[in-house]
């Protein structure tokens, strides 16, 4: 028994042995090209963590150029111009949402929630946005950051990415999609680590860029593509972080923020044909926008094969469903439901809730210059959006700090940001 354990450790040595010579000699001759990429692939995701709770949250200390503006995150990852807000006592407003409230293309000096701020001046506001983020994600950092800070009021504001798809239902945003990211991102660690991966692999291909967006050519059938949260969940998780804020007295503000018509107007003029009827109409609207390939083909696509489908055509409703291309980010690939189905159930949970909501997008609509892409939008419609937030507050600004509960929380552990688990 003991010369088979003998013989076993021996031969485990002379494995690991082999192992650490292959890595030695990989080391030596990892392509110049492949380390170049990897510290690319490295700098394109070190603004963020990923956490089991959320998926992921920004990185602690991190300074760069990020989203087309210099970026800065204190120690909790909160943006540096809010370190001071986050210290002090007195009326707090809590900002979540997503790339649009993060305030991509813009400095952080500009996007609506500074902006409030500076227009509120008896109010501490924090911005929590994060790019890529959906309402889930949003009701998981409600929780712990409402624990965190005592806010008398949150605005939450998503919608962009909940549409956007994953390639299965198991893949959608979730308590064990979330779990499996991180175990992932362990295990990525550690590869990249071996330079003997890279060797045995060589040149990664487009499909390997991380949480670096990626457009592949390559078929993709979108009627087996889920979006990372359906309708139904999404209006079940403004359900929730109504009730939440009910139970801890906070005032809830909704805020809508639609993608640029200039970009939508056929798919959104197709799906109307398609609802009343209208065939013909539907599939004028819709064949440019599929044919464009812009953010919303895909979305287009799936209503032109609604439509074959409802006229009898079966084989050319599988033949538009399927996309010559596959986008892959962490955040999931391009939009495949529609604004104005998810902007219809914000507001029908506002009224069945009694929950503020704050329609931004309609008056930024009415300015299509303040659109610098699909969805996001310049200062100018930055700072309409923080008018509308502040004549909506009016109320907070003016009334007494006496009684204001404190925003001071207690000392955040080591391993956490702002509290939250990140994977180890």
């Amino acid at each position: 028994m003991r010369s088979t354990l003998a013989r076993a450790g021996c031969g485990l040595l002379l494995a690991l042995a082999v192992l650490a010579a292959i890595e030695g000699l990989a080391r030596l001759v990892r392509p110049a090209g492949r380390a170049a990429e990897m510290a690319a692939q490295q700098e394109s995701r070190r603004w963020l963590v990923i956490s089991r709770e959320v998926g992921w949250v920004r990185r602690p200390g991190f300074r760069g150029t990020l989203y087309g503006a210099e970026r800065a995150f204190d120690g909790e990852g909160l943006f540096t111009i809010d370190s001071a807000a986050a210290a002090r006592r007195g009326r707090l407003v809590l900002v979540l949402g997503d790339s649009r409230t993060f305030g991509n293309g813009v400095p952080t000096r500009d996007s609506f929630p500074a902006q409030l701020g500076r227009a509120m001046p008896g109010v501490r506001v924090i911005n929590l946005g994060v790019p890529g983020h959906s309402s889930f994600q949003g009701g998981a950092a409600l929780r712990h950051y409402a624990r965190r800070f005592r806010p008398q009021v949150v605005v939450f504001a998503y919608g962009f990415n909940d549409r956007r798809y994953v390639l299965r239902p198991d893949e959608a945003d979730g308590e064990r999609r979330f779990r499996s990211l991180a175990r992932g991102a362990r295990w990525a660690r550690l590869a990249r680590s071996l330079a003997v991966v890279d060797w045995m692999r060589g040149l990664p291909s487009a499909t390997t860029a991380g949480e670096r967006d990626a457009v592949v050519k390559q078929p993709l059938d979108l009627s087996t593509v889920a979006p990372r949260v359906s309708p139904e969940a999404y209006g079940r998780n403004l359900e929730d972080a109504a009730r939440y804020c009910r139970r801890h007295g906070i005032r809830l503000v909704f805020l809508l923020l639609n993608d640029n018509p200039q970009s939508t107007s056929r798919l959104e003029g197709g799906a109307r044909a398609l609802r009343e009827g209208r065939w013909e109409q539907a599939e004028r609207e819709l064949r440019p926008e599929v044919a464009g390939d812009g953010t919303f083909a895909d979305a287009a696509r799936l209503l032109l094969a609604e439509l074959h489908t409802r006229t009898g055509r079966r084989r050319e409703a599988a033949a538009a469903a399927i996309s010559p291309r596959r986008f892959y980010s962490l955040a999931g690939g391009y939009p495949v439901r529609l604004d104005s189905d998810y902007r219809a159930i914000t507001e029908r949970v506002a009224a069945q809730q009694r929950v503020t909501m704050v329609d931004a997008g309609r008056l930024i609509d009415q300015h299509p210059a303040w659109y610098f892409d699909y969805c996001h939008f310049n200062r100018d419609g930055h700072a309409a959006v923080a008018g509308l937030l502040a004549r909506d507050l009016g109320w907070l600004d003016a009334r007494s700090a006496a009684g204001a509960r404190s925003a001071a929380g207690s000392a955040v552990p080591h391993g956490t940001v702002g509290g939250l688990k990140l994977a180890p």
